[in-house]
Formats: C-alpha cells, structure tokens, sequence
C-alpha cells in the first residue's frame, strides 16, 4: 500500500512538472530563468524515477541519464536561486554552475561502476551539495533587508527556503540514515513533500509575472516621482543626498527612511518603481559612486588617496568600492583619476 502511494505521488508530480515547464516556456520562452527552472524539473524528475522502486528504469543509457542528472538537483537548485534573487549574479559564476553540473555527473557515473571509491564520490557530492545549499540559503537571507521588491523579498522566506530544506533534508537523509525500515517510510513522505512543493512553485511562477517581480523603469533623477506626494519624496531625497545623507557607513533603507521622514515601504517603492533600483545597494552604489567619480577628477583631490575617498562616501574598504566602480563605469577608480586629472 505504502509503494503505491509512494509511485501514485510520484507519477503525479512528475506530471505537474511538464504541465509548469510547457507553460512557462509558453510565457516567458527567453528568460534564464525559465531555462534553469527546466533543467532543475529534469533533475527532479530524474531523482523521482530513480528512487521510485517501481519507476526505476533498467540498465541502459537512460538509466545512466538519469544517474548523472539526479545528484545535480542542489547545484540547480543554487542557479535558481541566484538567479531569482541576487542582482549581483554574474555569467561567470552561471559558468560555475555548468562546470559543477558536469562534474556531478562524472562523479555519478563513476559512481555507477563497480569498485571501493564509488561509496566515497558519492558522500563528497552530497558534502558538497551541503555546502552550495548553505549558500544559497545565505544569500537569499543576506539580501533580503536591501531587497526594494516585496514580493521577491516575501519569496526569499518561504519558497526558496523551503526548496532548499527540502533539498538538504534529503541529502542529509542519504548521509545519516542507512536502515531500510526508516527509508521505507520516509520516501512516500519525501514524494509528497515534492508534490506539495511542485504545486507551489507551480501556482507561483504562472500566476506572477515574473518571479523577481515587475520590470523597473531605467534609473531616474531623483525627483521625477509619479505623483506629489512622490515628488515631495524625490525632492526630500535630493536635498539628503546634497547634504551627504548617503554617505554613512552601514546605511538602511529604514535608516534612510528615518531621516526623509517616511515610512520604510514608501521609500522602498519610490526606489523601485520611480528610480528603477531593484536593491538598496544598487542605489546607494550610483550615488556614491558619482560622487567618487566628482572627487576623482577635481584636482582638488589629487593627493587625497582612493581608501579615503571610499571610506569618505560609506564604503568600509577598497575592495567593494572597486567593484562597484567598475560595475558601473567599466574601469577602475586609479585610471579614472588618472585619465580626468590628466584632462583637465
């Protein structure tokens, strides 16, 4: 009865899946996301056959698929995530991704031979899984104060968290528990937790928009708000912004927020939606770093040195105000100067 149960789950979800991956590649073809949320659904998939008793396949070709697949769940589940969530996300750290991917299948597959190192490649995958879970659960929880989306900022506390407790209760299942009794029972329940996941994230991702929320308009002046009370908003924040309110080291939005005068989710809204900055650091980053940029080319401040004009405009040390220099000016903060004070 049990195993019955356990495979009725299992063709359930792995239904669900190619009702959601069909109809997001219907809405939003192109996004990167769409791609990432599909090959973790194959990944899943695979894991659902493989342990499904029933379900599993014979030896053969797709079985060795499926083997190299499944164990990839975590490192998808890391892509997602990132992402969804952090802005930050680079194309080189989606190459660390494939890179990860192929290996977990290599290691797979050796695992699927005979021989005595098969049990030890296949702890030092879940080990590693462990460690991309913790963190990609790190920088859902880390970004989430400086998130100036709300349903994104709601999306980092319940589904990406609850998708990578799922993943590492299971993982540490693998490790721990060994007695077949116990897996007996706990791999129905494992299935209908997965349902139950699928049906949310299903729900989720074609009744939204979009899963970080409403594309934001291009980066505006400060004051261009979309009402009065938007405008008086604006030009409150200029005039803090003039004085160098946004200068201070460890600033928050509900710090920010304190010193305009508004309540924390105004400020957060007039950020998104009138100055098109998803996160708070997004915009504390233009706005400092146009200042280091004025500070870079006055010959005013040509002995003054770089560590101090960043720590000067709110930055604790050169290597983030490097980054985000060159993020948004394509260069480095010494040729800057060197190039402007040449100039003038």
């Amino acid at each position: 009865m049990t195993e019955t149960a356990d495979t009725v789950l299992r063709l359930m979800t792995i239904g669900q899946f190619v009702l959601v991956a069909a109809a997001l590649g219907i809405r939003r073809p192109r996004q990167p996301l769409t791609w990432l949320l599909a090959i973790l659904m194959a990944c899943t998939m695979a894991y659902l056959l493989l342990s499904g008793g029933q379900l599993a396949p014979p030896r053969g070709p797709f079985r060795m698929l499926l083997l190299g697949l499944a164990p990839t769940i975590p490192f998808a589940v890391w892509a997602v995530v990132m992402t969804a969530f952090d802005d930050d996300f680079r194309h080189g750290q989606a190459c660390i991704v494939g890179l990860l991917l192929i290996a977990g299948t290599l290691a797979v597959a050796f695992t699927a031979l005979p021989g005595n190192m098969a049990p030890m490649f296949a702890t030092f995958l879940r080990l590693a899984s462990l460690l991309v879970l913790a963190h990609a659960g790190f920088r859902t929880l880390s970004g989430r104060r400086d998130d100036l989306l709300e349903a994104r900022r709601r999306w980092r506390l319940v589904a990406v968290m609850m998708m990578v407790l799922q993943v590492t209760s299971v993982l540490l299942v693998e490790l721990v528990i060994t007695a077949p009794e116990v897996l007996a029972v706990l791999t129905p329940v494992n299935a209908g937790f997965i349902l139950a996941l699928t049906t949310f994230f299903g729900m989720a991702f074609l009744t939204v928009d979009s899963v970080d929320g409403p594309a934001a308009p291009r980066p505006t002046e400060i004051g261009a708000g979309r009402s009065g009370t938007d405008a008086r908003l604006g030009r409150a924040l200029q005039a803090l912004i003039e004085a160098g309110g946004l200068w201070q080291p460890g600033l928050t939005v509900a710090g920010l927020a304190a010193q305009v005068g508004v309540p924390e989710h105004r400020l957060r809204r007039h950020i998104n939606r009138d100055l098109g900055h998803r996160n708070f650091n997004a915009f504390l980053n233009t706005h400092r770093v146009a200042e280091a940029k004025r500070r870079l080319s006055d010959p005013a401040f040509a002995r003054t040195p770089v560590l101090t004009i960043a720590m000067d405009i709110g930055y604790g040390s050169l290597g983030p105000f490097n980054r985000a220099f060159r993020d948004i000016t394509g260069t480095t903060p010494t040729v800057h100067r060197r190039e402007n004070i040449a100039d003038s």
